[in-house]
């Protein structure tokens, strides 16, 4: 019979192994558990909250402890600082001393006397490696190297915690620290007794080499995907990654590894019972025959078998990486699923989009298309940087946002939303809710070009300023007013460019109302029938202040921005009397 999975901790939760019949041929248990899932939420919950709160308790007691340990560090070099730890070598010492003293004179003495300069050079041993010990961990805290939860795991930042407190001579340390005969050094601290060895060793250091190796895989997985590669190869991970992860603290430090825009583990992963990646963790434990040892009938699990305090026990089993082999292969397997196949898939996207703008290239449009997309290699320039530069978007990065959009699916953040049924806006599984605006907005700043390109006819049926309900009176006065502040700011940035024309602004007004409104002669903007002169025969006026300043450039000058400002004024108050924005024809 194979060993329980936990062991002895708790036979009512595991069976203690499997029947024999089914030792070779594990049962799989994935049907029946994507049944009883729903059923177990409430339980599981519990899981994923438990810990959750850990890590964060994790979090607060690193930054107690780095605030005691950065005090402790400024009074020792500022020469303040007298630990209690001095008292104690002094008493120490003068116990050392008496001892000495009871030691018979002459030869009859010197056997005792070898003994007692041993236990004296094992005592002073034990403080210098005390000393260094101590002084390695903290500088590990100070500067960032400790992976907080892995450390926070193992109990570590809690001694430590205690420990520095106890150094600084604070009452509430709650810590006994003892010296034996043989000048070890132990801690006990709320009933549990480590070593100076045991405490080293629950320092879990951020491992380079694993970093290293996983830059490695993400780079290459997403060239595959370039590729048009579209299955990850779990093979190439393992090897890239399992030579790194040869001593339990590179183990720890590999899956309690925040990782991703949303700062997920795989621990939180694997405590996670309703996340994202369920499906593919209760897979893994299936066929790693895992679940199989919570199947105490063998016949499927069920409430009897499986609940959150036994689903806790195989993942902190799994976690604590004491059957080594078996926990660096779960590990794998999941970060493979999750981050492997996320960079594999973030070029293997890039590809998509590719072959689809080749396809759309090399086959005549169709009206529909026409309407709906942009041309592949067309370009939409951003406003003039002040190193007269520009940024700009292809036609095919717009196409690709409209896919996104159509799909009514959408990731902002590491979040997903769906778009709303009754109007143009988007909610997340947590209720969180974002307008039509906001997500155009969101596409905007990730393609890091301030133009308005969402203004086009083609995003006129993703715009909105409702929140769940039918667009209001109040809700077109604050899409009037977006409009009126991008007409300020917009028309400006344009008109005191170096080298700006007049022809510049009359592109920038039309862009912003969606219409040819205004046209352009010379140095002569017409807007609404009413014309603004910007220049002269000398060229635009506010484009770039002239070398020399003149009481005749300076009036001239004045003049130009005057038109400006009235021509800003007159194609705001225009704005108030529409009903709704107008966007771009063409």
């Amino acid at each position: 019979m194979a060993n329980s999975l936990i062991g002895k901790a708790d036979s009512t939760i595991v069976s203690a192994a499997y029947k024999s019949a089914m030792a070779n041929v594990p049962k799989d248990n994935l049907e029946t558990l994507k049944i009883q899932q729903g059923a177990y939420k409430s339980l599981l919950n519990t899981v994923e909250g438990v810990f959750t709160a850990a890590k964060e308790q994790h979090e607060a007691d690193n930054l107690e402890l780095k605030g005691y340990l950065q005090t402790l560090e400024d009074e020792v070099a500022g020469g303040t600082h007298k630990s209690v730890i001095q008292d104690k070598i002094v008493d120490d010492l003068d116990l050392f001393r008496q001892e000495y003293k009871k030691i018979p004179k002459g030869t009859k003495g010197e056997k005792q006397r070898l003994e007692w300069r041993s236990k004296v050079g094992r005592y002073a041993n034990g403080l210098k490696n005390e000393s260094e010990d101590l002084t390695t961990i903290s500088d590990y805290y100070l500067n960032n190297g400790v992976n907080i939860h892995a450390s926070g795991e193992t109990g570590n930042i809690e001694f430590m915690k205690a420990i520095a407190k106890y150094r600084k001579g604070d009452k509430d340390h709650g810590l006994v620290r003892n010296t034996d005969t043989d000048g070890n050094i132990t801690f006990t601290l709320n009933g549990v007794t480590k070593t100076l060895p045991e405490i080293v060793e629950g320092v879990v250091p951020k491992d380079t080499n694993v970093e290293a190796a996983e830059l490695n895989i993400q780079e290459k997985l997403t060239k595959q995907g370039l590729l048009g590669v579209g299955d990850i190869d779990k093979n190439f991970i393992y090897d890239s990654i399992s030579p790194t992860l040869t001593t339990k603290n590179a183990y720890l430090d590999f899956v309690y590894k925040s990782r991703g825009k949303d700062g997920r583990s795989i621990a939180q992963e694997i405590q996670s019972l309703d996340g994202q990646y369920t499906d593919v963790i209760f897979k893994v434990l299936n066929d790693k025959g895992i679940l199989q040892q919570l199947d105490k009938g063998n016949d499927g699990l069920d409430r009897s078998d499986f609940d959150a305090k036994s689903y806790k026990a195989v993942a902190d089993h799994i976690l604590k990486g004491n059957n080594f082999d078996m926990s660096k292969s779960i590990a794998l397997d999941i970060y493979s699923e999750t981050v492997g196949k996320q960079a594999l898939n973030r070029g293997l996207n890039a590809y998509n989009i590719k072959q689809a703008d080749l396809e759309r290239r090399n086959k005549p449009p169709t009206e529909e298309d026409k309407d709906k997309y942009f041309s592949a290699n067309q370009k939409f320039y951003g406003p003039k940087t002040d190193d007269d530069t520009r940024s700009t978007v292809l036609g095919s990065q717009l196409n690709k946002i409209i896919d996104d959009l159509d799909s009514g699916v959408i990731t902002i953040d590491g979040k997903q939303y769906n778009q709303s049924n009754n109007d143009n806006s988007w909610v997340s599984d947590d209720g969180d809710v974002k307008s039509g605006d906001d997500v155009l907005e969101y596409y905007d700043g990730q393609l890091n070009i301030t133009m308005g390109w969402y203004n086009d006819k083609r995003f006129a049926r993703f715009r909105g300023t409702g929140l769940g309900g039918e667009r209001t009176e109040q809700n077109q006065l604050v899409t009037t007013k977006k409009l009126q502040e991008e007409v300020n700011t917009g028309i400006e940035e344009v008109a005191f460019n170096r080298g700006a024309r007049a022809n510049d602004v009359v592109n920038k007004i039309n862009e912003i109302l969606g219409e040819k409104s205004a046209t352009v002669s010379g140095q002569t903007i017409t807007f609404n029938g009413k014309k603004y002169i910007l220049g002269d025969f000398g060229g635009f006026g506010l484009g770039a202040p002239p070398q020399v300043e003149t009481p005749t450039n300076k009036d001239r000058r004045d003049r130009y921005t005057k038109e400006l400002e009235r021509l800003i004024q007159d194609l705001q108050n225009s704005m108030k009397n529409k009903s709704k924005p107008k966007l771009p024809q063409d």
